[in-house]
């Protein structure tokens, strides 16, 4: 790791998108696991919501935080990370292996950094002073992540601490121990939570605990994080693990590198983060044996970070970096995105209800409809779209009916860091109106703007989900052959999975909530078909609803319960569908045991099905 580097310069070129997480808050590499962490959370909702309701629409400051995090995400970096240490691991001959300070992160390479010169592992390539491993990131990646299945995570409290000459500097704190931060108290609790979001998520750790200090208590939202209120009780939970683990191993500490290229035991790992200076005495007598921590003013702390004019500078080492945190809003929308997630009662799930006025228009009679529910088409247009930015705004205006002015559209169509001009903004409106066409009067289906500089679409413009809207909710109020013929035309009009056919970032306007509404909308109306056709004993037409839900959602218990009752006189096929059911939870949650996920009302179902107690009416 360079020492006295100095402070890292703008090259002048524009910052890309997978940077601006980075410039928010320093989760770097961490962007693409709050991510999946996210994704994790919201598959497992999706899963256990009741019938007829949705998750819960998180804030705007949460949604474009969101996007943010969307946009910052680079799986296939965070997973080459992940995999190059873990195959490090496996790989050492060493033992003991060499103590590792940090690791370096660029779009070519990871570098890892030592304290003492030390020979590195196959595939590595070694510094002059024998200080530094570097793995380039040119192999292919499946026979790495291959390698590395299975191998326990070896650096688990890697952390962001910011960037130097450009590159992604993770500092691994069981190696720092503890680390005193010093300087501007506004950055110190910025950083912290910066490291809290990390280590909250981090997929470069199999498991750890995060104990937040007086900041972060909505960040106990994430199962690794905990929040006490000083250090006083921060001591007495330190002490509870520490005597914890000396239960299961024994009063002699497990070496770190118990972790290297083994899958024996080791301590659990505990990072203590105390951004408020307090009075920390105490505190550095715990630390080692995988407990470390971070704290403003740590007195004797063999480690410094110190804020200054210039950034951040890390002593013994003389590490100048570009340091960054979490804002205490940002940290709240992270939260509020999780809480989201993890909610499984949600919110009632509304159906749009005709509009009975006689000048009201009617979704089912339309000119033009915009479909989304499987690749994005329009049909009724004069003539194909050319431009895909022209189609991306057609469909945003068509799902929102009271228009958008300039600054709307620009938000919305176009990538933060390319905004358009107004000539490509004006050129676009123009080859999306040339596209519609005109109606029987010769009036424009997306007219000019308006004088308060509104774009909107002409009533005759409608969408596919408008459609099938007005088909579910007419089916609400008929409850025989002709509501079920509704309910099965509307989950006709699903062609796959919503919002596909774009390239690059067309319709993220849609992915906050709009999708989301889509595919419950699906999954219920799937439902209810499912239970309207089991009551007359169409089995394979509650067969059929189901699956067309399934193809969209992925795992819905209420699904699965639809297709075990349509299974009721077959044990062979409910056999198959439960098999089914647990081999799609154990690949999605990555637990062998992945029938303990199942819900106990799905399992009771099942357990009556196969000993044959299952009556029906």
């Amino acid at each position: 790791m360079t020492t006295n580097v100095p402070p890292s310069r703008p090259d002048g070129q524009s910052a890309s998108s997978k940077q601006v997480m980075f410039t928010l808050g320093g989760l770097g590499v961490f962007a693409s696991s709050l991510g999946w962490v996210l994704a994790r959370l919201r598959r497992t909702q999706r899963r256990r919501l009741p019938n007829g309701r949705m998750p819960l629409p998180p804030s705007q400051k949460a949604v474009q935080l969101d996007q943010q995090l969307q946009a910052a995400s680079d799986p296939n970096r965070a997973l080459f990370l992940d995999a190059a240490l873990r195959v490090m691991s496996s790989r050492l001959a060493a033992d003991p292996p060499p103590e590792i300070i940090g690791v370096t992160l660029d779009a070519d390479s990871v570098s890892i950094h030592l304290n003492s010169p030390a020979a590195a592992p196959s595939g590595f390539h070694t510094s002059t002073d024998s200080k530094t491993w570097t793995y380039s990131k040119d192999v292919v990646l499946e026979p790495l992540l291959a390698e590395a299945d299975g191998v326990p995570a070896p650096l688990p409290t890697l952390a962001t601490f910011g960037k130097s000459d450009g590159k992604e500097c993770l500092l691994n704190l069981e190696h720092l121990v503890a680390v005193s931060l010093e300087g501007d108290s506004r950055a110190i609790i910025d950083l912290c939570a910066a490291i809290a979001t990390q280590l909250a998520s981090s997929h470069l750790a199999d498991d750890l605990t995060v104990i937040c200090v007086g900041f972060g208590q909505e960040l106990a939202v994430f199962e690794r994080v905990e929040y006490v209120p000083d250090v006083a009780s921060a001591i007495e939970r330190i002490r509870h693990q520490q005597r914890q683990n000396q239960a299961l191993f024994g009063n002699h500490p497990l070496p770190l590198s118990s972790r290297f290229g083994s899958s024996g035991d080791y301590w659990h790992p505990l990072v203590t983060l105390v951004p408020h200076r307090q009075e920390t005495l105490g505190l550095l007598d715990l630390c080692g044996s995988s407990v470390c921590v971070v704290a403003h003013g740590l007195e004797g702390a063999p480690w410094v970070a110190q804020f200054d004019e210039d950034g951040l500078l890390l002593q013994p080492i003389g590490l100048r970096l570009e340091a960054h945190g979490l804002p205490d809003s940002d940290v709240t929308a992270f939260a509020e995105l999780a809480s989201s997630a993890k909610d499984t009662e949600g919110v009632v799930l509304a159906v749009a209800k005709p509009n009975n006025k006689p000048s009201s228009p009617d979704p089912m009679i339309v000119d033009i409809e915009v479909r989304v529910m499987g690749s994005v088409d329009v049909l009724g247009a004069a003539q194909p779209f050319t431009s895909r930015r022209a189609l991306d705004l057609v469909t945003y205006l068509a799902f929102h009916p009271e228009g958008a002015d300039r600054d709307q559209l620009r938000t919305q169509i176009w990538p933060p860091d390319d905004p358009p001009s107004e000539s490509t903004l004006a050129n676009t409106v123009s080859r999306a109106r040339k596209a519609l066409g005109v109606n029987d009067d010769g009036e424009p289906y997306l007219p000019r703007v308006s004088p308060e500089g509104i774009y909107q679409l002409r009533t005759e413009v409608g969408t596919d989900v408008g459609r099938f809207e007005a088909l579910v909710s007419a089916a609400r109020t008929d409850s025989g052959e002709r509501g079920r013929e509704r309910l099965q035309t509307a989950l006709e009009l699903v062609r796959g999975t919503p919002f596909t056919g774009g390239v690059g970032d067309m319709y993220r306007w849609a992915d906050f909530g709009l999708r989301t509404r889509i595919d419950c909308l699906v999954d219920n109306t799937a439902h209810d078909l499912a239970k309207r056709c089991i009551d007359v004993g169409d089995f394979q037409g509650a067969r059929q609803a189901v699956m067309t839900s399934l193809q969209l959602v992925g795992v819905c218990e209420e699904c699965y319960r639809w297709r075990l009752m349509a299974a009721a006189e077959n044990p062979t096929e409910a056999r198959q569908i439960m098999t089914e059911l647990v081999g799609l939870l154990r690949r999605e949650s990555d637990q062998p045991e992945a029938d303990d996920l199942i819900s106990a009302d799905l399992l009771e179902l099942y357990e009556k099905l196969m000993s044959g107690r299952m009556v029906f009416s």
